[in-house]
């Protein structure tokens, strides 16, 4: 399975649906625009966008990025892809950096807060600095246990999204 290397407008809140208030960043859309080539679809202009969130995601968006050229990994069922009540999420994996990133979605009709993703494609005698980019605690992993057992990545609020970081040590 792969990816195409494609672009995407990616909007922020209520006004990309035609609404007109004060613009709350939608975390979990612009998540899902992430790719190799994002084009930025708000008005700059405006007062009324957070743009501190914005900033922070664009940081993040660049941090993970050079990894969507790396291998592809659907960590979920295809069929998730339709389904509004189950988590979805896919890894890319950069074997020659020993890096990656995980990026995983629960879904607004999910029930549960946490899910565990069985990774691919990772060196089971390494050893492995996991971070999810909204927290700064990092952990140590081994990559045996990553392939065996999985890593859990919990969102508390159904319709989050969490982008997970790791390299190899």
């Amino acid at each position: 399975m792969w990816v195409p290397y494609h672009g995407t407008g990616t909007h922020v809140g209520p006004s990309a649906i035609g609404q007109h208030s004060t613009e709350k960043v939608d975390i979990y859309a612009f998540r899902s625009h992430m790719s190799c080539s994002v084009t930025a679809c708000w008005d700059m202009r405006r007062k009324d966008i957070d743009y501190d969130t914005l900033r922070k995601l664009i940081g993040q968006m660049a941090e993970a990025s050079p990894n969507f050229l790396g291998d592809y990994y659907p960590l979920t069922p295809y069929a998730s892809n339709i389904e509004r009540d189950v988590w979805i999420a896919c890894q890319w994996d950069r074997p020659e950096e020993g890096e990656g990133a995980i990026q995983a979605f629960r879904r607004e009709e999910d029930l549960q807060p946490r899910h565990r993703f069985r990774l691919r494609g990772l060196d089971p005698k390494a050893s492995y600095r996991v971070r999810d980019v909204d927290h700064k605690a990092e952990k140590i992993v081994s990559g045996a246990k990553l392939l065996r057992h999985g890593l859990v990545i919990e969102l508390p609020e159904p319709r989050s999204a969490a982008i997970v970081m790791y390299n190899k040590l």
